[in-house]
């Protein structure tokens, strides 16, 4: 039967001898509590079997020194994380939030699919350097999961972020960092010509290149189509040529496209020493920064995660204002304690004077009966 009063939690082992009433004591190994939170307590061995899971990142710093003060940090910092898992696994339990075993073998799957396919043997000898049982390690994992889908639930689905949000960000990033000089990353449709090529040859493939430019001009977005049917150079690649800088390109091309438009086709045939070019921009960019194109998909991410981040601050601050909360670890000190008890109710608080008292009022037919009460 479990016990836990103050520091401690008691398992008791009663042992009636020859059916009479006496009840032997029996030293135990007790284990620290570090906290409680509402009815829920955080063991100490609880808080090492996690600690043992992060402790691999202290590897990476050298300094001795740095890394005990790291470690310490470290330390409370999990603490506090598994406070916050306590209070986020209740709240989860009165929302009825269910967790299946399949869902707890997928997720297993996939930490072990992370971590190079590691076989399910060598998955369970890694848990258990790490003062794991596999049963533990899928409790722990249940809560996760549990804690995942009360948060999906409560702030996820809440959160908004708009084009104009990711904008104003990209705007506020980008408004101090020096422009380079502008790259435009272009499409080209070309006609080859000889390199001393007929007058015939020119006119012909002038003519071609006069057609496909009226194509180009009615859907501009099909170019890289248009390239890859027409064009005699680089159609593998629909005619595209990157991005280029103005000092890395024939200057007719060069000239051409510095006064043209995102989206856009060069109204004219241009032509060059290679043959003749119809021309299409489809981005332009300032070196050394991201278009809003380009980082949009990083700004979201960003956004959302802090979005997410500040929800969360402010849902695990409603629990816990609601919640009663007691951090009894103290300083650095970690270690176990050893406790006798004898059998009925125990305060491990109590003095000499308060057992004799305690002693006194079992003897005289206590809760329990038979000279002592079980322990609730």
């Amino acid at each position: 039967m479990v016990r836990w009063n103050g520091w401690k939690v008691l398992l008791l082992w009663s042992v009636w001898c020859l059916g009479g009433a006496r009840a032997w004591s029996e030293e135990i190994v007790i284990e620290k509590i570090v906290a409680v939170v509402n009815n829920d307590i955080v063991l100490l061995s609880e808080w090492e079997q996690r600690f043992a899971l992060v402790r691999v990142q202290l590897q990476q710093i050298i300094d001795p020194v740095e890394r005990k003060k790291k470690e310490e940090s470290m330390r409370w910092e999990l603490l506090e994380r598994m406070i916050e898992d306590k209070l986020l696994n209740q709240e989860a339990k009165a929302k009825q939030i269910e967790v299946t075993d399949a869902d707890i073998e997928g997720a297993i799957k996939r930490t072990r699919e992370q971590n190079g396919n590691i076989p399910e043997a060598e998955f369970a000898a890694e848990l258990k350097k790490r003062g794991y049982s596999m049963d533990a390690y899928k409790a722990m994992m249940r809560g996760e999961i549990s804690k995942f889908r009360l948060l999906q639930q409560t702030m996820a689905s809440k959160i908004r972020i708009t084009k104009e949000d990711e904008y104003a960000f990209y705007k506020k990033m980008t408004h101090k960092e020096k422009p380079g000089p502008p790259e435009y990353k272009l499409r080209h449709i070309v006609f080859v010509l000889d390199e001393k090529p007929s007058a015939e040859q020119i006119k012909s493939q002038r003519e071609k290149a006069e057609n496909v430019l009226l194509l180009a001009k009615q859907t501009p977005k099909n170019f890289a189509a248009l390239a890859r049917r027409f064009s005699q150079a680089g159609q593998d690649e629909g005619g595209d040529l990157g991005y280029v800088k103005m000092s890395e390109i024939d200057p007719v091309l060069g000239r051409a496209m510095s006064t043209m438009r995102e989206g856009s086709v060069h109204p004219k045939i241009l032509q060059t020493s290679m043959g003749f070019h119809v021309l299409y921009l489809e981005h332009l960019r300032v070196a050394n920064v991201l278009s809003f194109k380009e980082a949009r998909p990083e700004i979201s991410k960003r956004l959302q995660q802090e979005a997410y981040e500040n929800m969360y601050k402010k849902y695990i601050t409603q629990l816990r204002k609601k919640a009663v909360i007691e951090i009894r670890a103290k300083g650095k000190e970690t270690e176990k304690k050893v406790f006798k008890s004898t059998f009925g109710p125990i305060d491990p608080s109590g003095g000499p004077k308060e057992e004799k008292k305690k002693k006194r009022k079992e003897g005289r037919g206590g809760r329990g009966g038979r000279g002592g009460g079980f322990p609730r």
